[in-house]
């Protein structure tokens, strides 16, 4: 059972229909009823973005490294978002949150979470990140719920830690994705996101499940060095761009069935320690698991391959079933 708060975040984008939480209704017109969709902050109401100046400074000066915060709907400037982290900041420096509701909040400049600590649930589904968002080396010490999130520019969660489920599921990367050597704990969603450029998950590590089915890489997919050692799900996942699984190591399941390969396919060197399910996937470009090992059983039944498929020193230590797939050019290291 994910750890989330009883009180749901608000999946609405109709900007005629009020959110569930008090808000702030500044800008309100004829041609907008709603207004300012930002919560109110306690005792006033007002968010945190239209509160008088006085009011804000107490507020911000009320809280301490681990307070819980809670700014749905509201919008960021730069100077704002950097004076709530700073009244957070703990003795290293560096903001510890509590309780982090961020849920269809907008960042306008760069929002710089790098090396923040999120003690309880991280909410900030339906937020949009105008610019860069930095979440490198952040703490997720609890549930972080990133759905339906939309980065306009790069986001960055290198070397993040992510201690329980994380979910980016339908969320919308418009500028570099970068996870290098992040630590995904538990079970990670990514279903049906979409990458619009490169995808960087160079040495992560997936301690659960990680989901990736429907998924679209528009761009480069870097998978290279990950380790999964719960179930893999790419099913359905789309590469547009290279697909790079080199050295990469499943010690789950890897689950690519009915994915397609636009571009080319790297597994090589690649360590399937359990089954390795590539049923049905289409490969429009080459494909290359040279020095793969497939300790369990591969299948690739009625998968298309219509460019080379390189399975040149490749070790299949179980069965490997390639039933009805089709090799529009040379299959090389494949017994047909």
């Amino acid at each position: 059972m994910l750890d989330r708060p009883v009180v749901m975040p608000s999946r609405s984008l109709e900007t005629s229909t009020p959110p569930e939480w008090p808000h702030c209704g500044h800008g309100t017109s004829l041609e907008d009823r709603v207004g300012c969709r930002g919560i109110h902050v306690p005792g006033h109401t007002g968010c945190l973005a239209h509160l008088a100046d006085a009011d804000r400074d107490t507020y911000l000066a009320s809280l301490t490294p681990g307070s819980d915060i809670d700014h749905r709907g509201t919008r960021f400037t730069g100077p704002l978002l950097d004076a709530l982290l700073a009244a957070l900041h703990d003795t290293t420096g560096q903001p510890r949150f509590g309780l982090a509701r961020f849920e269809s909040a907008t960042f306008e400049s760069d929002a710089r979470f790098a090396s923040a600590t999120f003690q309880h649930y991280a909410g900030f589904e339906l937020a949009t990140f105008e610019r860069g968002a930095s979440f490198a080396s952040a703490i997720f010490e609890s549930t972080a719920w990133l759905e339906s999130v939309t980065f306009q520019g790069d986001a960055r969660f290198g070397s993040a830690t992510f201690q329980s489920y994380a979910g980016f599921g339908s969320a919308t990367f418009e500028g570099e994705a970068a996870f290098e050597s992040a630590t995904f704990g538990h079970t990670v969603g990514f279903e049906a996101t979409t990458f619009e450029m490169g995808a960087g998950f160079v040495s992560a590590t997936f301690q659960g499940d990680a989901g990736f089915g429907s998924a679209t890489f528009q761009s480069y997919a870097g998978f290279e060095l990950a380790t999964f050692k719960g179930d893999a799900g790419f099913g359905s996942a789309t590469f547009e761009g290279t697909a790079g699984f080199e050295l990469a190591t499943f010690e789950g399941t890897a689950r690519f069935r009915a994915a397609t390969f636009k571009n080319y396919a790297k597994f090589g060197w690649a360590t399937f320690e359990g089954p390795a399910g590539f049923r049905a996937a289409t490969f429009e470009g080459p494909a290359g698991f040279e020095l793969a090992t497939f300790k369990s059983y591969a299948e690739f039944e009625a998968a298309t391959f219509e460019k080379t498929a390189g399975f040149e020193a490749a070790t299949f230590e179980s069965d490997a079933w390639f039933q009805s797939a089709t090799f529009k050019q040379a299959a090389v290291g494949v017994l047909l």
